[in-house]
């Protein structure tokens, strides 16, 4: 019988359990060369061995031994396409003890001895009942547990956008105001004839205002962007009601510097380019 939260029981148990094994892939991600421990690997799902084993084996097809061996023969064929290590230290890497076992179950895996195969390569990823592969650098591509769409995708570059500008409002703020004010040179046509650090600034905070007047329908007064300090910018507070003491700071604060964007006024944004 489903909860009040709508989410039957048994659902939200296997939720749960997935998420303690994806800790296990994360720490396996980067310990891909250690011996397999399976007592740490259950502590780190905080399972018994016994259950660790049991639920490990029924969400993913397949035992943790026999995930790490695939892993570990992914990155093997992707070393010997690299071409940098030896095939014996390939084979240790990939935890055989002798190059003849790592041949061995190298042909099994890929249908070639590792010198065969690196002349001529293949596919590098085995079927997983997981789908769950080993990716270089030094990880490990995992399937996705939700539906990620392109509004998804645009808030979550807004918000990196938000923050990014934060991180320069941050260091900005230890200048003196004669290396914000003296002219520098951008290899891009802006608004603003005789660019400086500050005004560049201005014109990134002024951007996100922008954005966040456009999904409420309102105009926006470019002339706020002049002569702002840097304090007032992480603040929020725009232009000349900084001066006054009357600035307003953005909704959905977060640290010192933080403009809300809703999803709806995105979507709406996106919507009107779309018609337009």
């Amino acid at each position: 019988m489903p909860s009040d939260s709508g989410v039957a029981p048994a659902a939200r148990t296997v939720e749960d359990y997935a998420r303690r094994v994806e800790r296990v892939h994360a720490y396996l991600a980067g310990h891909l060369d250690r011996d397999v421990d399976l007592d740490h690997l259950a502590g780190i799902a905080c399972f018994s061995p016994f259950h660790f084993h049991r639920i490990y084996h029924a969400l993913q097809g397949e035992t943790v031994a026999e995930s790490v061996r695939r892993m570990r023969l992914h990155r093997a064929a992707l070393d010997l396409i690299d071409g940098a290590l030896p095939i014996a230290r390939i084979a240790a890497r990939a935890g055989y003890g002798s190059q003849a076992a790592f041949t061995r179950a190298f042909r099994r895996a890929y249908g070639h001895a590792p010198s065969a195969w690196r002349s001529e390569p293949g596919p590098v990823h085995l079927p997983a009942p997981n789908r769950i592969h080993f990716h270089p650098p030094g990880g490990l591509r995992l399937p996705a547990t939700q539906e990620v769409t392109s509004m998804d995708l645009v808030v979550t570059m807004t918000e990196h956008h938000i923050w990014l500008v934060s991180e320069m409002l941050a260091r900005a703020e230890r200048l003196p105001d004669d290396v914000l004010d003296a002219p520098v040179e951008i290899s891009v046509d802006g608004i603003d004839d005789d660019p400086t650090l500050r005004s560049l600034l201005a014109r990134l905070v002024g951007q996100l205002a922008m954005w966040d007047a456009a999904t409420r329908d309102e105009p926006y007064d470019f002339a706020v962007e002049r002569d702002q300090s840097v304090t007032d910018l992480r603040a929020g507070r725009r232009g000349r009601d900084a001066d006054r003491g009357k600035g307003r700071k953005n909704k959905g604060q977060k640290g010192n510097f933080h403009l809300h964007v809703s999803r709806t006024g995105l979507a709406r944004i996106l919507q009107q380019d779309d018609e337009g």
